[in-house]
Formats: structure tokens, sequence, C-alpha cells
């Protein structure tokens, strides 16, 4: 499937992840208070310290939101409940599933203002972002920091509507490939070349100059909701992604327009 071709349906009760298979989730955060009431329950006491800590009420919510998702997104191909599941930290600081035997189950979580993506797959490294299409003052000095000079050159080539989209794209597609591995953006983001241009199908082009070594991995383009930019990152060149949007999303919190969007691939 290509990235234009994304379609985001309700997925069935129990997903069957193939090894090559990459499961794309989109998760709304502002939900209703009764799902907050729900969601909460799935939460650890670790989670739940880690909520006290967050001033702000919307934050908050959109924490118990994005946790409580996971946990029950989890649970679909665990077939454990969501409060049982158990989560590790390893040396890069990355989250992992704790007692699992055999086949891995990968995840990775983002999420930006009131929506989340999570990618799960299996025996592989993965990772996963999102952005809000914004106007950032700052984006040709980040720009300049952590893209490469090629990425630099393209996206000051484009016109000015379509840098926007381009600076979110290429950066999207540098973080998921950054949390996949488990390492900070900031480490060595300019030795790390994507594809850009908003009409340009995702790949990773090259790492410290080595081509070779971007063919390890697929790079796909996300396209939850209007409005948002995302990617998801993964080691497996033969991955195939497959976009589902969690049942419980509360469209009546969402724009018109992706609603609207919503409504339409769901049909």
């Amino acid at each position: 499937m290509s990235d234009s071709e994304q379609i985001w349906r309700y997925p069935p009760n129990l997903p069957v992840l193939e090894a090559d298979d990459i499961h794309v989730w989109c998760g709304i955060l502002d939900q209703p208070t009764r799902s907050f009431r729900e969601l909460e329950q799935t939460l650890s006491l670790d989670e739940l310290g880690r909520l006290q800590e967050i001033p702000s009420a919307i934050l908050r919510q959109r924490f118990i939101a994005a946790h409580g998702l996971m946990r029950k997104i989890l649970s679909r191909y665990l077939a454990i409940p969501p409060r049982q599941i158990e989560f590790f930290y390893d040396r890069r600081g990355k989250p992992c599933l704790a007692n699992q035997n055999g086949d891995r189950l990968e995840f990775n979580i983002a999420h930006s203002r009131s929506l989340a993506l999570y990618a799960i797959t299996k025996n592989r490294e993965i990772g996963i972002d999102v952005e809000y299409l914004r106007q950032l003052e700052k984006a040709g000095i980040i720009a300049s920091q952590f893209f490469s000079f090629r990425e630099n050159a393209e996206l000051r080539a484009l016109s000015p509507e379509l840098q926007l989209e381009a600076f979110l794209s290429c950066w999207t597609r540098k973080e998921a490939y950054f949390k996949a591995r488990g390492i900070g953006i900031t480490e060595c983001a300019a030795q790390v070349e994507v594809t850009l241009h908003p009409g340009q199908k995702a790949r990773l082009l090259s790492l410290e100059g080595d081509a070779g070594a971007a063919a390890d991995w697929a790079i796909h383009s996300l396209a939850p909701a209007p409005g948002y930019v995302g990617a998801v990152a993964i080691k497996n060149p033969r991955a195939r992604l497959t976009c589902w949007q969690w049942p419980g999303n509360a469209e009546s919190t969402l724009p018109r327009a992706c609603r609207n969007a919503l409504r339409s691939q769901r049909n």
C-alpha cells in the first residue's frame, strides 16, 4: 500500500500480526469523561505517579488517554487485560514489554495535540512520530542544525506553501528512525538523510553517507487526520503497513474536516 492510499479503518477484535506487518493505530486523546475514568483504571501505579506530576488538567487527561489506549491496544495482541501489561525501559530508555516468550511484540507511541499514533510489529526495531501542522518561526534555524546540506537545499527550493509540510515530513521521518533506534534526534540528525518533498515517497536515503545501510529500513509517511503529518520507521524493508483507528475515537472533539475524513474512510 502506498502512502497516498492509506485508509484508517476500524479494526477486528483480534487483529492478526504477521512477521512483516506494521499495524499503526490512531487514537483521539480528548475523550468523553466516562472514557477517561475507564482508561485511568488501566494505568499502573508508576503511571499514576507520573500523572500527579503533570500540572495542566488537559495534559493530565491526554496522558491518561495516551497510556490507557496504548494498554487497550496492546491487550488485543497479548490477550491479557490492559491493567496486567507490564513495561520496562531498556538501557537507552525505550519502553518495552516485559515477560515475553518467543516472538517479541515491539511498539512505539507518539502524540501531538489531541491525536496519538501507536506502531505495533514483531521482532523489529520500530519508531513513530506525528506533528500538527502549525507555523514554526524557527523552522529555518532548526533545519540548519538538524537537516543535511541536501535536505536544506531541497527545502529552500520549494515554494513557501509547501515548505512547512516538507519541513515536518523531514522531521517526523528522522524522529521515527531515531525513536526506533532508541536514541535522541539531536545526536546525529544531519547524518540521517530522508526524502521530504510532500509529493515524494517516504524513504531513508542514507545513514552517515551509506545508502546500503539505509536499504535495511523502511519509512512510511502517515496522514492520520487533516492537519497532521506523521511517519513510521522499521528495520524491515519488506514491511507491510495497515492503519487502524481506535473504535472509541471521539469524533465530536475533532474539527469538521477531520470528522468527515474519518467517516469517508470508514465507508
